[in-house]
């Protein structure tokens, strides 16, 4: 069984090019999740949203 990202248009590839291209940013993997993570993965990525918006406002 292929992983569900393997079906988003938005490779890895293309997230890398973008990823590298906003500074702070950070990349995570929701290999269980097509497009849509906040739906098919809600526990994980409320998760990782907020351990991010944490380490933002903890850097302020």
């Amino acid at each position: 069984m292929s992983a569900f990202w393997a079906y988003d248009e938005v490779t890895p590839t293309c997230v890398e090019t973008v990823h590298k291209g906003i500074s702070g940013s950070e990349w995570v993997l929701f290999e269980n999740s097509s497009h849509m993570p906040h739906l098919e993965e809600t526990e994980r990525f409320l998760q990782v949203l907020g351990e991010f918006l944490n380490r933002i406002e903890t850097a302020l």
